[in-house]
Protein backbone atom coordinates (compact mmCIF):
# COMPACT_ATOMS: atom_id res chain seq x y z
CA UNK A 1 0.00 0.00 0.00
CA UNK A 2 2.53 2.27 0.80
CA UNK A 3 4.54 1.70 -2.20
CA UNK A 4 1.30 2.41 -4.14
CA UNK A 5 0.94 5.56 -2.92
CA UNK A 6 4.73 6.88 -2.93
CA UNK A 7 4.50 5.74 -6.66
CA UNK A 8 1.26 7.71 -6.69
CA UNK A 9 3.06 10.52 -5.75
CA UNK A 10 5.89 10.70 -7.57
CA UNK A 11 3.51 10.34 -11.01
CA UNK A 12 1.76 13.23 -9.71
CA UNK A 13 4.61 15.13 -9.38
CA UNK A 14 6.40 14.54 -12.55
CA UNK A 15 2.44 15.36 -14.23
CA UNK A 16 2.71 19.13 -12.22
CA UNK A 17 6.51 19.59 -13.45
CA UNK A 18 5.83 18.67 -17.05
CA UNK A 19 2.75 20.98 -17.11
CA UNK A 20 4.61 23.48 -15.46
CA UNK A 21 7.13 23.09 -18.07
CA UNK A 22 4.68 23.28 -20.76
CA UNK A 23 3.02 26.93 -19.32
CA UNK A 24 6.64 28.01 -18.92
CA UNK A 25 7.44 27.36 -22.53
CA UNK A 26 4.71 28.47 -23.69
CA UNK A 27 5.04 32.07 -21.99
CA UNK A 28 8.27 31.92 -23.84
CA UNK A 29 6.61 31.88 -27.35
CA UNK A 30 4.14 34.17 -26.23
CA UNK A 31 7.40 37.10 -24.80
CA UNK A 32 9.09 36.10 -28.10
CA UNK A 33 5.73 37.24 -30.45
CA UNK A 34 4.62 39.82 -28.10
CA UNK A 35 1.25 38.18 -27.48
CA UNK A 36 1.93 37.84 -23.45
CA UNK A 37 -0.82 39.56 -21.45
CA UNK A 38 -0.71 40.16 -18.21
CA UNK A 39 -4.25 40.67 -15.35
CA UNK A 40 -3.16 43.72 -13.17
CA UNK A 41 -4.48 44.67 -9.82
CA UNK A 42 -4.04 46.32 -7.20
CA UNK A 43 -1.84 44.13 -5.10
CA UNK A 44 0.62 44.39 -2.10
CA UNK A 45 3.49 42.18 -2.22
CA UNK A 46 3.79 41.49 1.44
CA UNK A 47 0.77 39.38 0.91
CA UNK A 48 2.49 37.29 -1.61
CA UNK A 49 5.34 36.82 0.44
CA UNK A 50 3.68 35.74 3.23
CA UNK A 51 2.04 32.76 1.42
CA UNK A 52 5.40 32.24 -0.19
CA UNK A 53 7.38 31.49 2.74
CA UNK A 54 5.51 29.39 4.55
CA UNK A 55 5.16 27.39 0.88
CA UNK A 56 8.79 27.37 1.12
CA UNK A 57 9.46 26.89 4.81
CA UNK A 58 9.89 22.70 4.90
CA UNK A 59 11.87 22.54 1.39
CA UNK A 60 14.61 25.23 3.31
CA UNK A 61 14.67 23.34 6.11
CA UNK A 62 14.80 20.12 4.32
CA UNK A 63 18.02 21.56 2.62
CA UNK A 64 19.15 23.31 5.81
CA UNK A 65 18.52 26.30 4.87
CA UNK A 66 17.31 29.42 7.37
CA UNK A 67 15.19 31.97 5.82
CA UNK A 68 15.16 35.14 7.15
CA UNK A 69 12.72 37.92 6.32
CA UNK A 70 12.98 41.44 6.62
CA UNK A 71 9.68 43.91 6.13
CA UNK A 72 8.05 46.71 7.76
CA UNK A 73 4.07 45.70 7.70
CA UNK A 74 3.52 49.90 9.02
CA UNK A 75 5.29 50.81 5.47
CA UNK A 76 3.77 48.06 2.49
CA UNK A 77 1.89 50.26 -0.18
CA UNK A 78 -0.18 48.53 -3.23
CA UNK A 79 1.66 48.07 -6.84
CA UNK A 80 -0.42 47.30 -9.50
CA UNK A 81 0.72 44.27 -11.20
CA UNK A 82 -0.28 40.88 -12.17
CA UNK A 83 -0.67 38.61 -8.95
CA UNK A 84 0.13 35.52 -10.83
CA UNK A 85 3.27 36.94 -12.54
CA UNK A 86 4.89 38.42 -9.50
CA UNK A 87 4.09 35.37 -7.40
CA UNK A 88 6.55 33.37 -10.12
CA UNK A 89 9.02 35.93 -9.97
CA UNK A 90 9.44 36.04 -6.18
CA UNK A 91 9.11 32.40 -6.13
CA UNK A 92 12.03 32.20 -8.98
CA UNK A 93 14.40 33.88 -6.82
CA UNK A 94 13.51 31.92 -3.05
CA UNK A 95 13.77 28.77 -5.07
CA UNK A 96 17.10 29.78 -6.71
CA UNK A 97 18.76 30.78 -3.50
CA UNK A 98 17.60 27.73 -1.75
CA UNK A 99 18.50 25.33 -4.51
CA UNK A 100 22.06 26.78 -5.19
CA UNK A 101 23.15 26.55 -2.08
CA UNK A 102 26.33 24.27 -1.88
CA UNK A 103 25.76 23.95 1.51
CA UNK A 104 24.23 24.98 5.03
CA UNK A 105 22.94 29.04 4.98
CA UNK A 106 20.96 31.63 5.08
CA UNK A 107 18.56 33.10 2.38
CA UNK A 108 17.68 37.18 3.70
CA UNK A 109 14.53 37.93 1.76
CA UNK A 110 14.57 41.87 1.93
CA UNK A 111 10.95 43.77 0.94
CA UNK A 112 10.96 47.73 1.41
CA UNK A 113 9.51 50.52 0.04
CA UNK A 114 12.32 52.62 -1.78
CA UNK A 115 11.28 56.08 -2.92
CA UNK A 116 8.18 56.18 -5.43
CA UNK A 117 9.33 52.06 -5.79
CA UNK A 118 8.45 48.43 -3.75
CA UNK A 119 11.94 46.72 -3.66
CA UNK A 120 12.00 43.16 -3.18
CA UNK A 121 15.18 40.96 -2.87
CA UNK A 122 16.55 37.88 -1.80
CA UNK A 123 19.98 37.43 -1.42
CA UNK A 124 21.97 33.94 -0.66
CA UNK A 125 25.15 32.49 0.84
CA UNK A 126 25.64 30.02 -2.22
CA UNK A 127 27.25 29.08 -5.15
CA UNK A 128 27.75 32.66 -7.02
CA UNK A 129 28.13 33.22 -10.58
CA UNK A 130 30.82 33.09 -12.66
CA UNK A 131 31.76 36.77 -13.44
CA UNK A 132 32.53 36.07 -17.27
CA UNK A 133 28.66 34.65 -17.12
CA UNK A 134 27.23 37.30 -15.27
CA UNK A 135 25.96 39.10 -18.90
CA UNK A 136 24.19 36.12 -19.92
CA UNK A 137 22.25 35.72 -16.66
CA UNK A 138 18.84 36.75 -18.32
CA UNK A 139 19.11 34.84 -21.70
CA UNK A 140 17.26 32.35 -22.25
CA UNK A 141 17.94 29.10 -21.73
CA UNK A 142 20.97 30.33 -19.82
CA UNK A 143 22.95 28.40 -16.93
CA UNK A 144 25.88 29.32 -15.29
CA UNK A 145 28.49 26.28 -15.70
CA UNK A 146 29.59 26.02 -11.69
CA UNK A 147 25.50 25.44 -10.84
CA UNK A 148 25.19 22.38 -13.59
CA UNK A 149 28.01 20.82 -12.50
CA UNK A 150 26.40 20.60 -9.06
CA UNK A 151 22.02 21.11 -9.78
CA UNK A 152 20.97 18.75 -12.94
CA UNK A 153 17.42 20.53 -12.46
CA UNK A 154 16.29 23.29 -14.54
CA UNK A 155 15.91 25.05 -17.51
CA UNK A 156 17.39 28.21 -17.76
CA UNK A 157 13.66 29.93 -17.88
CA UNK A 158 12.44 31.79 -15.30
CA UNK A 159 14.75 34.28 -15.08
CA UNK A 160 14.27 35.22 -18.83
CA UNK A 161 10.52 35.44 -18.31
CA UNK A 162 11.18 37.39 -14.97
CA UNK A 163 12.62 40.19 -16.39
CA UNK A 164 10.39 40.59 -19.28
CA UNK A 165 7.47 40.98 -16.66
CA UNK A 166 8.91 43.31 -14.39
CA UNK A 167 9.96 45.44 -17.15
CA UNK A 168 6.49 45.32 -18.78
CA UNK A 169 5.12 45.93 -15.21
CA UNK A 170 7.41 49.54 -15.18
CA UNK A 171 10.04 48.07 -12.97
CA UNK A 172 13.70 47.07 -13.23
CA UNK A 173 15.49 43.82 -12.14
CA UNK A 174 19.22 43.03 -11.49
CA UNK A 175 21.60 41.48 -9.30
CA UNK A 176 24.99 40.83 -7.67
CA UNK A 177 27.33 38.15 -7.37
CA UNK A 178 30.60 36.60 -6.47
CA UNK A 179 31.25 33.07 -7.64
CA UNK A 180 31.17 30.31 -4.34
CA UNK A 181 30.52 33.49 -2.05
CA UNK A 182 27.28 35.05 -2.77
CA UNK A 183 24.02 36.60 -5.01
CA UNK A 184 21.64 39.00 -4.42
CA UNK A 185 18.69 38.81 -7.15
CA UNK A 186 16.54 42.02 -6.81
CA UNK A 187 13.40 43.84 -9.14
CA UNK A 188 11.16 47.27 -7.95
CA UNK A 189 7.94 47.84 -9.05
CA UNK A 190 6.47 51.81 -9.25
CA UNK A 191 4.08 51.75 -6.30
CA UNK A 192 0.73 52.84 -6.89
CA UNK A 193 -0.12 56.41 -7.10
Amino acid sequence: KEDIDLHILNLRDAAQRMVRLVDTLLDVTRIETHTLTLQSQDIQLSKILENLINDFQRYAQASHVTLILEHNAENDPMVHADRQRISMVMETFIDNAIRYMMHEGTVNILLKKEGAFMRFSVSDTGAGIPKDQQKNIFRKFFRASNITQHQTEGTGIDLFISKYIIEMLGGSIGFTSEENRESTFWFTLPIKK
